[in-house]
């Protein structure tokens, strides 16, 4: 029988000039794919994933931030890798599963220089000028720099033993852009 499935979807590819393929379970149980090889997949798979943690209800959400006017980039969602590190932002935790393609990886201070020195930004993404449209002006252009080299995120680690990073982002945690053609996203804090 198995021959005869196989002549059929030569067979087929032949004269259709198309590939098909189907699955069926062979006599041991087995799944088997006749028509040749193993179909393309269907969706691309991520290049980088963990469990990331969201804490929301917090009743002073400004207080979090130390050194600017809010989450870093406003145009993401930011998660972190411990409930614990999520209950900064509010005592109710989500849990979600967070995807990225091409994540931008900072894991110490030369990470971040050399990040913020590519995009020509100020590696303190001018906190020091206490002035919340100077510091959301560096970030947008940290954004931008990111996005047009093709990342979707940033996965920041190891900041208790950075500075800049430390600063900055707070604590370990995973930054997602937001497409703008495909996330309809809730107007809501851009935070853990």
């Amino acid at each position: 029988m198995s021959a005869f499935v196989d002549l059929y979807a030569a067979l087929w590819n032949r004269f259709f000039g198309v590939e098909r393929y189907a699955k069926r379970k062979d006599l041991a149980g087995q799944q088997m794919l006749f028509g040749g090889e193993e179909p393309p997949p269907t969706a691309q798979q991520p290049a980088w994933s963990a469990t990331g943690y969201r804490g929301t209800g917090r009743n002073d959400q400004g207080g979090i931030y130390k050194h600017g006017p809010g989450a870093v980039f406003s145009d993401a969602d930011y998660f972190a890798f411990t409930p614990e590190a999520a209950r900064r932002y509010g005592p109710k935790i989500e849990q979600q599963d967070v995807s990225l393609q091409n994540p931008r990886h900072i894991t110490n201070d030369q990470d971040w220089h050399d990040l913020t020195a590519a995009a020509s930004v100020n590696p303190k993404l001018n906190l020091g000028s206490q002035n919340p449209e100077l510091i959301r002006q560096a970030a947008d252009q940290l954004s931008s720099y990111l996005r047009r080299q093709g990342h979707d995120g940033l996965v920041v680690s190891n900041t208790e033993k950075t500075k800049w990073p430390y600063r900055i982002f707070g604590h370990d945690q995973i930054v997602k852009f937001r497409d703008p053609q495909t996330d309809m996203i809730p107007s809501q804090p851009s935070e853990t």
